[in-house]
């Protein structure tokens, strides 16, 4: 899989956060990450991105939260 994907675990601009979930979605989120050879980590980095693009393409380009790094 080296060179077929981008390696997320390499690039900077990334920070921890914690969310409360959903059981069931996050038991999903986690097959999915299993099923296809994939971290968690790029599966949750992929999800967001198609996520807010949608969100992006319906209501117009995200402004940033005023007051906030």
């Amino acid at each position: 899989m080296a060179g077929t994907k981008k390696d997320i675990s390499a690039m900077e601009g990334f920070t921890r956060k914690t969310y409360i979930v959903n059981e069931e979605l996050s038991n999903k989120i986690d097959a999915i990450s299993y099923w296809g050879r994939s971290t968690l980590k790029d599966v949750v980095f992929e999800m967001q991105t198609a996520f807010i693009k949608a969100w992006e393409k319906k209501n117009g380009t995200l402004k940033p939260i005023p007051g906030k790094k």
